[in-house]
């Protein structure tokens, strides 16, 4: 499609094109007809149930990961940020000062 064109302008187009192939190959276009629709719509279409189901389990998985990978990043904060208490305690029990 063209950048700006509805999805009512390209339908019109298509089912112009298909009537006039219609009126000039009757043979093999005889009671044919033609449409736009999105990739998704048609993947769907074609998938049934199965598409459905197998698109909710990648997406089931992709929030598992993200989730997982949330909790790995907030793990390591804890831990570094363990690392400089301890660190801090440490210097502050041998006597050492902030500002050194």
């Amino acid at each position: 499609m063209a950048p700006g064109a509805t999805e009512k302008s390209a339908n019109t187009q298509i089912e112009t094109i298909a009537r006039r192939m219609a009126d000039a190959f009757p043979a093999t276009n005889k009671n044919r007809r033609a449409a736009l629709i999105s990739d998704f719509h048609f993947r769907m279409k074609q998938g049934g149930k199965n598409g459905v189901t197998l698109l909710a389990i990648v997406l089931l998985v992709v929030m598992i990961s993200s989730v997982n990978v949330a909790n790995l990043l907030l793990s390591r904060a804890g831990c570094a940020e363990r690392k400089w208490l301890c660190g801090w305690l440490w210097a502050q029990a041998a006597g050492a000062s902030c500002n050194s």
